[in-house]
């Protein structure tokens, strides 16, 4: 564990220097217990295309992103699956942000997230986080993960593309409708966009 946290401080040193970076902070994971504080209320925020809500895991089809203890009754969001609800999901939120919180479930290379202010966009990947905890893996579960960008934002996309047989696309997810503590021990700052740019893409959606 010290020697995780010194190689994240290296990195976030040989991040510095970038003026404008959008930095991904992963909190938490399985590993370090229940994790509460998520689930399916959004406060004032609304869907203009919405997720499916669900709770346990059904494989093949979609896997909770809880702690075992509460997986099967806590419900959250997925897209894909089951059912094969609408590619992306998109939350309007009730005024711009420059930061964003959420339980992201499989660390999957065709699962992301798109963070937009009219045409201004910019998308975090599975991989991209993957990378900024430093674990190659596809499929690395529960990981709290807050987003900060250098632009205000007002809509975020949550998509799942995926093509492959024998199996549907599913991100899993949960939110919280208010900002919630970082914990005061453990915190990992893992990685920040800026230093692999060449993976962010800026676009109008």
């Amino acid at each position: 564990m010290i020697k995780k946290a010194l190689t994240a401080v290296a990195l976030v040193a040989a991040f510095a220097t970038s003026a404008s970076a959008a930095t991904v902070i992963v909190s938490a994971n399985k590993s370090t217990g229940v994790v509460s504080g998520f689930g399916t209320d959004i406060g004032a925020a609304t869907w203009s295309q919405l997720p499916g809500v669900v709770s346990g895991s059904v494989g093949g089809k979609y896997r909770s992103p809880y702690d075992e203890g509460i997986g099967g009754t806590t419900e959250y969001f997925t897209v894909g699956s089951p059912d094969l609800p609408q590619s992306p999901a998109i939350l309007r939120l009730t005024s711009a942000k420059n930061s964003f919180m959420m339980l992201w479930g499989s660390l999957d290379d065709y699962n992301a997230v798109t963070f937009c202010f009219g045409e201004t966009c910019d998308t975090v990947s599975g991989v991209q986080v993957r990378n900024a905890t430093m674990n190659a893996s596809s499929g690395v579960t529960n990981s709290i993960v807050t987003f900060s960008s250098d632009f205000y934002f007002d809509t975020v996309f949550f998509r799942s593309d995926f093509n492959r047989a024998g199996d549907q696309a599913a991100f899993e997810f949960a939110l919280a409708p208010v900002p919630v503590p970082l914990p005061a021990g453990g915190l990992l700052l893992l990685g920040a966009l800026g230093g692999i740019a060449a993976l962010r893409r800026r676009k109008a959606v």
